[in-house]
């Protein structure tokens, strides 16, 4: 499993609210600059400017691809993935993901698994009685224990795990998943990495091609 996430490149970028991206907005097409534009609070136009360069602009340099040659489709489920070229969407997959102030990339080269990644705020407040029985099966619900930190490190191992298959909560399988707290977890069709940074938790799973 250390050796498959080898092949996994990270990009994590921390916004600073006070940031202005009225003066970089050209760099988008005009959908783009819309949709950016549609979110009412800052701080979510942030998060989408942020998400759109990294998809746009970083990810067309980690794979070594002309953005303007890199074309970008969605699933049924909405996960996005690389259409064209056909020997860079053979070769490579990503996914993004945010929270708060943190906005990550992913991108995996090979074709053999398909990534997912999470990363969540650790929030002590969280109402664990209540949401863990929607989301967690009974075993991870035990190992959750009533701990925020429990809580948390399963659910962006879940939710790494369910964008990696890229069906996101539109099945049951989310409430099927055995899942452990091992910052290492392997099976016969996916694998997890997690880590701790300050007080998130991010996770990054590669679930095996043709499985889904």
């Amino acid at each position: 499993m250390i050796h498959l996430f080898n092949n996994v490149d990270i990009i994590r970028v921390v916004l600073d609210e006070k940031f202005n991206i009225a003066s970089y907005m050209h760099w988008f097409s005009l959908e783009d600059q819309n949709k950016i534009a549609s979110y009412y609070h800052y701080p979510d136009k942030l998060i989408a400017f942020t998400s759109g360069l990294l998809r746009n602009f970083y990810l067309p340099y980690f794979i070594d691809c002309n953005k303007e040659d890199l074309v970008i489709d969605y699933t049924l489920h909405h996960k996005p993935y690389i259409s064209l070229p056909a020997n860079i969407a053979n070769s490579f997959n990503f996914n993004i993901a945010h929270c708060y102030n943190h906005v990550v990339l992913a991108i995996y080269k090979g074709s053999d698994y398909n990534i997912g990644v999470d990363i969540e705020r650790i929030d002590e407040k969280v109402q664990i009685n209540e949401l863990s029985p929607l989301v967690f099966s009974e075993s991870e619900q035990i190992l959750i224990n009533g701990l925020a930190t429990n809580f948390f490190k399963l659910w962006t191992k879940k939710e790494a795990l369910i964008k990696a298959l890229g069906t996101g909560f539109a099945t049951d399988f989310y409430q099927e998943t055995q899942l452990n707290l091992e910052d290492f977890e392997t099976t016969d069709d996916f694998n997890i990495f997690t880590m701790q940074i300050d007080n998130y938790f991010l996770s990054i799973c590669l679930y095996k091609a043709g499985k889904s």
